[in-house]
């Protein structure tokens, strides 16, 4: 009897050590291969075959986070108290199809702003959304902005999200005189910060009629930050650079996916069962 306990004694130990091998070989590999964005970068413009000319008096925007075509209906997000990591390869495949058909009909739109836009990933089955919805705004100018690229996301243990590529696709029927992506100040504490994304906005330029460009900016900024601290800092950041263009005479749009509320707005109003994450407003 004592020799069958401390054989059962060493299996255990010898699982735990495995675990923790394992456990320590992700983090490893995870700090290896994390993703270091600049603090701006120039991207590049696809389709930009057309002139840099003067913008019109009048413009449309359409905002829009597609979450990776995956967060349709039939999905109750596990990071949103749900229980389903990533859903079916036929509910995408159908989202995808629905929005590429609604943006069809936005053709006249002047800027499309989109988040959460998929390249490479597992959770998407590693459709390109992006290629998809260029080839959809065709008449636009296409320019993305990569903020989550990790190679393995271990989370959660049972059923990993494993590569991710996804970022910010910014779309518009004139030719940008710069784009630009910005890298937001913060992080989560290591090692977390190696699986998380690395928020940032995607600024683009435009010639107007008196002179003076439009800046339009396309954001998402953090979800779950207990506290709002990293919020803080990417919107301070934020109004920093729009103080500096507004300075300069330039007119201004940011729109995105702000995790935040309007100031006036009554955060009751859509309660949910299970609140995740801080709604702050705006400042």
């Amino acid at each position: 009897m004592k020799r069958i306990i401390v054989m059962l004694l060493k299996l255990i130990g010898l699982l735990i050590g495995l675990i923790a091998l394992v456990l320590i070989g992700l983090i490893i590999h995870g700090t290896l291969t994390v993703y270091k964005p600049e603090a701006i970068k120039k991207l590049e413009t696809t389709n930009s075959n057309k002139r840099i000319t003067p913008l019109p008096d009048q413009l449309r925007f359409m905002i829009w986070n597609v979450g990776y075509c995956g967060l349709g209906k039939q999905m109750d997000f596990f990071y949103d108290g749900g229980k389903t990591v990533f859903g079916q390869k036929a509910w995408t495949e159908t989202n995808l199809k629905q929005n590429a058909n609604f943006m069809a009909q936005q053709q006249n739109v002047d800027f499309v702003l989109l988040q959460e836009v998929d390249r490479n990933s597992r959770r998407s089955y590693k459709i390109n959304q992006y290629q998809k919805f260029n080839e959809t705004l065709s008449q636009h100018t296409s320019t993305f902005a990569t903020n989550y690229k990790v190679q393995f996301l271990p989370f959660p243990f049972n059923k990993p999200l494993g590569k991710i590529l996804s970022g910010l696709a910014s779309y518009a029927k004139y030719q940008p005189m710069e784009s630009e992506r910005y890298q937001f100040p913060g992080s989560y504490a290591w090692p977390k910060s190696n699986y998380l994304l690395k928020r940032c906005f995607l600024l683009q330029r435009f010639a107007t009629q008196n002179g003076n460009q439009l800046v339009v900016i396309n954001t998402h900024n953090s979800a779950y930050d207990s506290g709002g601290s990293l919020k803080k800092q990417e919107m301070e950041h934020l109004k920093n650079i729009l103080e500096d263009e507004y300075a300069k005479g330039n007119y201004i749009v940011v729109g995105g996916d702000w995790n935040q509320i309007p100031t006036d707005f009554d955060n009751n109003t859509f309660k949910k069962t299970e609140e995740v994450y801080e709604q702050i407003p705006i400042p």
